[in-house]
């Protein structure tokens, strides 16, 4: 790289390439839509406020309501009062929800998996640590 311009442009422009491929389109669409919560729902192992889903996935409250009322019409997840606070509505994730977000990553990883046969370990390795300090940044 002849200079900081030059290579902060350059890796933007990768990630816009990268970013904006139709297989990673979908899967970024899916982290923030009903896949993402059934994910926070997994991962947290007890029901979530709302308001914390919310949070976690950044997306505005009217949104997050639009997908939680999705997903408990397709019998995915179940919204209930909180006992402690009437104002407070806890999402549990149900059995079908649990197994397609299980079959979902599955998938995922299925795709992502490939990359084993084009990386060697010690490549892998430091294209994870570069992402971790590109996230950090």
């Amino acid at each position: 790289m002849e200079d900081k311009k030059e290579f902060g442009e350059e890796l933007f422009n990768l990630l816009v390439r990268l970013l904006n491929s139709p297989d990673n389109r979908q899967f970024f669409n899916n982290i923030r839509g009903e896949n993402g919560v059934l994910w926070c729902l997994l991962n947290a192992e007890k029901p979530m406020s709302v308001g914390q889903l919310s949070e976690m996935m950044k997306v505005v409250p009217g949104r997050m309501a639009d997908i939680l009322k999705s997903l408990e019409k397709k019998g995915m997840v179940e919204r209930k009062k909180s006992p402690l606070d009437n104002r407070v509505v806890l999402v549990s994730l149900l059995e079908p929800g649990k197994q397609k977000i299980i079959n979902r990553r599955r998938q995922i990883q299925v795709k992502y998996n490939g990359l084993n046969d084009v990386f060697s370990d010690e490549e892998k390795a430091e294209l994870l640590r570069l992402l971790n300090i590109l996230l950090t940044y």
